[in-house]
């Protein structure tokens, strides 16, 4: 397996591990577990015959030189055709054609070439268009303008359909279908089989399959690139009818190559603690006011955020342990991991001084889905959702009007949807750097810049929040107390829409009622509610942690974990989050990078925070598509670079082995 820390798995104890520190990241690219050395066992060849992609089913835009063909299963057996199915979208370059009635047999023209890619090297690219864990219809339209960017730079485009976080039915059936974690990622895991099964079909290299996904569905897309031929999903794979092996008879994997992640939404383990520590823990506000519980959880949980952070094993780029120290005052807010956060954010900030045309105009901006091109049949998609919960939760919706009420001018009115999915507000104008900063520091000086050194400095993580990132969400932000929140739907089991998950609020409550149970208003059954529902187990019979595991990337990426080695990494990852934004804390992409830079087979990772942008496609400049296309680009000049090299080895050791043999007969 491609891991590091390859010691890890025969040291006697965490401790160990610890005392050795962090290995240096290598070289080694990750081993494809669907090309084992070993014999393939026998399977039946016919088994997934019905997935076979019809090579005369295609339809032809003669316009814009397009073939494509919409709503295929890609399972045995889809939960639903809405959600169980992709499209497909193909440059007209890559294909010899002959029409048959009004479809087309289309065979790859191998010879072909599209700006920079062939047959033999032109990736795939899927969307995901989930901010908060809401399902993805699959489209049952044809539209190409959307797509034009991504068909022109000569990529294939599928736009695959998957479960939201809540269970659902199809328009035409009574019965229920099954929805929330891990059943999402396991219908993407099912789509990338069916693309692997029906290689010699598309004109594409399908080990070269990159996602692009923001909010919740750069969580789906994290965990699709940390988990390649995780066992974790075996069942569920099994359940639904993936493509396990194509029809000779070898494994198909379901690893990717690449994400491009804009603001990933939820670290589904540590993501309430990690809240709190962020954020939570110096403001008093509605849901964390003085003397209350809430305001005692909220301390509480960021403790248990640091004692947790320091098991998890993540070392900086120089290999040394990051980890969270205490202060005087009890709070952990010093240590190497704190500089980590702390250095990020400078230099965030440094670059946006450093290289911001002033005048600038600071425009608020808000979500708006979907933010990739594909999703055109959204009467259908509302249609199918009926009697599925809202997608904001009443915190979220709370929080949102307080955020439009801030607002100097209507959204409603005012507002125009742009490339980045977001809606754009009148703006503010600064007309220099210092006019900027003098605004930040209306009531307390905390962030400086020395133009003689061209570096910001940042009072500490206290002024940031308060000044520039504050909470939106109650205490438990995941996990709410109530059960109301977008990730309780998501580890719901099927008639129970909402449960609780988190494992750690349910140790600090366990651990601190008796101090709770000073303020009046807190409830005592909220202890026991959140210990039962961590015992539930889903139709697979999964604990609750364990759909926690099949979310989190970390499970795969940490060595302090279960899952570490267990599963193919992607090698190229892109994560841009705005600074701004108060969904999540800057933890969870902090931590996930972290991890991935200390991971072998893991080539390159591009982490950018862009200050002064919110939960959006955040850029510090260009357009965000036009980018992750120029990224992807770039990876897969990589990637031919090292297989051609990977190919000159392998014939060099073929030359030195009959070299041998020939010296040996000649003695």
């Amino acid at each position: 397996m491609n891991i590091t820390r390859k010691s890890f798995l025969s040291l006697a104890s965490l401790a160990m591990l610890f005392a050795a520190g962090c290995t240096a990241h290598t070289d080694e690219q990750p081993q494809d577990t669907s090309a084992a050395t070993s014999p393939e066992p026998a399977v039946n060849l016919s088994e997934f015959k019905a997935l076979e992609l019809r090579r005369d089913g295609w339809k032809f835009d003669k316009v814009h030189n397009c073939f494509y063909q919409l709503a295929v299963p890609y399972c045995l057996h889809p939960a639903s055709k809405t959600y169980g199915s992709l499209s497909i979208y193909v440059p007209g370059t890559y294909f010899l054609a002959k029409k048959k009635g009004d479809l087309w047999q289309c065979t790859t023209r191998e010879d072909a070439q599209l700006g920079d890619y062939t047959p033999q090297t032109a990736p795939i690219v899927m969307p995901l268009n989930s901010a908060f864990f809401t399902p993805q219809a699959c489209p049952n339209v044809y539209e190409y303008e959307g797509m034009r960017r991504y068909l022109q730079a000569g990529m294939i485009y599928v736009y695959p359909g998957f479960r939201g976080r809540s269970s659902g039915f199809e328009s035409d059936k009574k019965e229920v279908f099954s929805g929330g974690a891990p059943w999402g990622i396991v219908d993407l895991k099912s789509a990338i089989r069916f693309l692997r099964y029906n290689s010699s079909v598309l004109p594409a290299n399908t080990d070269n399959i990159f996602t692009l996904s923001y909010g919740a569905g750069a969580t789906m897309s994290s965990v699709l690139g940390a988990s390649g031929d995780s066992e974790l999903y075996s069942a569920y794979l099994k359940k639904v009818g993936a493509a396990t092996h194509d029809g000779q008879g070898k494994t198909i994997s379901d690893k990717i190559a690449g994400c491009a992640l804009w603001c990933p939404l939820l670290d589904a383990d540590l993501g309430n603690c990690a809240y709190e520590w962020m954020m939570g823990q110096f403001v008093t506000d509605e849901s964390r006011k003085s003397n209350s519980f809430k305001k005692q959880l909220s301390l509480d949980l960021a403790q248990e955020y640091a004692l947790r952070l320091n098991d998890l094993g993540l070392c900086d780029d120089q290999n040394e342990r990051l980890l969270l120290s205490k202060l005087d005052d009890g709070s952990y807010c010093d240590g190497s991991y704190y500089n980590y956060v702390m250095k990020t954010l400078t230099d965030a900030a440094t670059n946006f001084i450093t290289h911001t045309q002033f005048p600038y105009i600071q425009t608020p901006s808000r979500l708006i889905e979907p933010s990739f091109p594909g999703n055109l049949n959204q009467k259908q998609e509302k249609s199918s959702a009926k009697g599925q919960p809202s997608a904001e939760s009443s915190q979220d919706a709370s929080a949102k009007k307080k955020d439009d009420k801030a607002q100097t001018t209507d959204a409603a009115q005012a507002s125009e949807q742009s490339s980045s999915g977001v809606s754009k507000v009148q703006g503010i104008s600064y007309e220099t750097p210092a006019s900027y900063l003098a605004a930040l520091n209306s009531d307390t000086r905390w962030i400086t810049y020395s133009s003689s050194k061209g570096t910001v400095s940042i009072s500490n993580l206290w002024d940031f929040v308060k000044h520039y990132k504050v909470p939106n969400k109650a205490v438990c932000a995941f996990d709410a107390l109530d059960k109301s929140t977008p990730s309780n739907q998501l580890f719901g089991i099927d008639n129970e829409s909402t449960l609780h998950f988190d494992a750690h609020i349910a140790h600090v409550l366990t651990e601190h009622q008796d101090a709770y149970k000073k303020d009046s208003t807190f409830d005592s059954k909220l202890v026991d509610a959140f210990n039962q529902d961590l015992e539930k187990k889903d139709a697979l019979g999964s604990t609750q942690q364990t759909r926690i595991n099949a979310l989190n990337p970390l499970y795969n990426l940490c060595g302090s974990s279960e899952g570490f080695g267990k599963a193919q990494v992607a090698p190229f990852w892109r994560i841009n989050t705005g600074l701004m934004q108060q969904a999540s804390p800057l933890t969870t992409e902090l931590n996930l990078v972290a991890a991935l830079k200390h991971y072998d087979g893991v080539k390159d990772v591009q982490f950018t925070p862009v200050w002064d942008k919110g939960f959006e496609l955040a850029e510090i400049k260009g357009h965000p598509q036009d980018n992750a296309i120029q990224w992807i680009g770039a990876c897969i000049k990589q990637l031919v670079s090292l297989q051609e090299q990977q190919k000159q080895k392998a014939e060099e050791q073929d030359q030195n082995a009959d070299q041998n043999d020939s010296d040996q007969s000649d003695s």
